[in-house]
Parts: structure tokens; C-alpha cells; sequence
């Protein structure tokens, strides 16, 4: 059978099961359940067996996630699949697992016990956009530098807290597995990404007078979406924008003088920066503590500015 016909085939088997959980009785979120351990574990042998366009059935179960969700149809897929975002949902994408498969199947291919398959390079076909070789090749050389680099400090725990996997020292399903999660991460880089770059691309594009009584709310474990439009800010400033007279100050004898309702205190900020035009102030402290020690430490300084920020307060706008 050619990929030609297998491949309007999965279309149409991707849409009429997705029209059958769209219409039968259950709840939306039970429905997303059928979707993601029924029709996507179905879906993916066809994919990675032939030369399919996954990103089309892909739009189509996006389609119908955001719709069960009740979430409005313009939302981000990175909102739904990212493992990288504050609200984490139990979803999986399709394409991701389509990825994710074609990267096993060709390091299994690679690493295959037989000597005439390992020998022979394994072709694969994954279309114009993403290449597996390219992604599995990608995926091995980051976790060389990995190595090279050695273990960083990422989160407060502090190093020696965690075990690193080092490519050197594994072999067979290890291996195939930081391959897999890496091309995971690439593919939640890539989200976070596109959040980004959202609301640079909106400004411009919504008009600036838009209002909006849109709210998300949860009941009964269920996201709900109430009418309106999105509010989208068309004019982003930074914290800085606004005034030209900006003033920085530091503890230092060859810098300005802090303002004086901070020289009056016995505190002295490593860095003050200030506008009188806009009667707003800033306070920068610098800290170097133990990997053990940092949210002891932040804790320690919040607490120590605590009342020279109340007091600055009264006479600025924005402290």
C-alpha cells in the first residue's frame, strides 16, 4: 500500500474518532482521556510505519482539545504540552511522541545487535521540516558538551544533591533514553519559545482600546472560559521607560549619593536607582550566598529592607 493512500486513510480515522468522543456523552475532560490513551496510541504506529503529515492531524486533535478544555481556540499549543510552564497539564502532543518514536527506532537501528543492520545506515522518513538523523546527532552532541561542562548549579538544592547521567558511561536503553529527553526539552524549548515571542507579535495587531471581562475560572477540576476578549497590552514597557532623568547611585566614595530619604536611615543599598520626575525608585542588593543557602539568604535581605521599603513608600509613587 502506498504512504499516499495509508496517509488519507489515518486522516480519516483520526477524524471520524475524534468526531465519535466529540459526540458521545462523557465529560470533556474524560474525553481528553479517551484522546490521549486511545486514538493516540492508535494513531502512532501509522505514523511512524509510513511517511505521514502528523502536523495536520495534529492541528485537528489541538482542535478538539482546546474545545473540551472550554479554553478559546486561539490558545497556544505550548499552553497545553509544555512541561516548562507553571501550569502543567497531563497532556501529550502527538507530534512530540511522532518525534520521539523515530529518534527510538533509529538509535535502536543504530545500536542493533545484528552486525549487517548496525553497518547499514537506516533511512527514515520524516518529511521536509524535521529530520531525525539531524535531531538524534543534535541530541548526542549536547550531551558530549554536557559532559565537557560538568555538573552546573541549576535550583537552590545545591550541587552533589543530584545524579548526572554522563553519555560516556552508558549504554543501550540509558542512552536511548537521553535521547529521548533531550529531543523532549528541545521540543519544550521551542514552546517556550513561541511564548515569547506572542506578545511582541501582537502588538500593533489588537486594538489598544480593547476591554475585556474575560476570566478564567475551575469548577469541579474543569477549565471554563467566560466570554470577552483577550486583554492584550499593546504598549509593553520596560521597568525603565517612561522618564530620562534616571539617577544611579551606589555604596560606593566615587559614585552619586543615595537620595536622602535613604542616607537618613542607617541602611545603605548596594545600588539605588531613582526618578524624581516620576517619584520611583529602585533597589538593587547584591548577595553571594552557599548553593545551600540561597532562599535563606534572599529571605534574610527581603526581611532587612522590609521597613526602609514602607517608608519609601509614603514619599514615592513606586518603590
Amino acid at each position: 500500500m502506498k504512504d499516499t493512500r495509508r496517509g488519507a486513510e489515518t486522516l480519516e480515522l483520526a477524524s471520524e474518532s475524534l468526531l465519535a468522543i466529540n459526540n458521545c456523552g462523557l465529560q470533556g475532560k474524560f474525553k481528553i482521556w479517551c484522546l490521549q490513551f486511545m486514538l493516540i496510541p492508535k494513531l502512532l504506529w501509522p505514523l511512524l510505519v509510513y511517511d505521514i503529515c502528523s502536523t495536520t492531524i495534529e492541528a485537528k486533535i489541538n482542535k478538539y482539545t482546546r474545545k473540551w478544555l472550554g479554553v478559546p481556540p486561539g490558545l497556544s499549543d505550548g499552553s497545553m504540552y509544555c512541561r516548562k510552564a507553571k501550569l502543567k497539564l497531563p497532556m501529550k502532543s502527538i507530534l512530540e511522541e511522532y518525534k520521539c518514536g523515530k529518534a527510538r527506532l533509529l538509535t535502536m537501528l543504530e545500536e542493533s545487535d545484528d552486525p549487517v543492520v548496525k553497518t547499514v545506515q537506516p533511512s527514515l522518513k520524516t518529511g521536509r521540516k524535521w529530520k531525525v538523523t539531524e535531531a538524534v546527532d543534535e541530541a548526542k552532541e549536547c550531551h558530549k558538551m554536557k559532559e565537557v561542562i560538568g555538573q552546573t548549579q541549576t535550583d537552590s538544592r545545591g550541587l552533589g544533591s543530584t545524579t548526572a547521567k554522563w553519555w560516556s558511561k552508558t549504554e543501550g536503553k540509558e542512552k536511548r533514553d537521553m535521547i529521548i529527553d533531550e529531543i523532549r526539552n528541545k521540543e519544550d524549548s521551542t514552546r517556550v519559545q513561541k511564548a515569547v515571542q506572542q506578545p511582541q507579535q501582537a502588538e500593533g495587531e489588537i486594538h489598544p482600546s480593547s476591554t475585556s471581562s474575560t476570566v478564567f475560572t475551575t469548577e469541579g477540576g474543569v477549565i471554563k472560559w467566560h466570554g470577552g476578549s483577550i486583554p492584550i497590552n499593546t504598549h509593553r514597557k520596560g521597568l525603565l521607560d517612561g522618564c530620562d532623568d534616571w539617577v544611579v547611585s551606589a555604596d560606593l566614595p566615587e559614585w552619586e549619593r543615595h537620595p536622602d530619604d535613604i542616607r537618613k536611615t542607617t541602611l545603605r543599598p548596594d545600588i539605588v536607582i531613582h526618578s524624581a520626575s516620576t517619584q520611583q525608585i529602585i533597589m538593587v542588593e547584591l548577595t553571594v550566598p552557599y548553593e545551600s543557602r540561597m532562599e535563606e539568604a534572599n529571605a534574610f535581605k527581603e526581611g532587612k529592607y522590609l521597613d526602609l521599603t514602607k517608608e519609601l513608600k509614603k514619599g514615592w509613587l513606586r518603590s
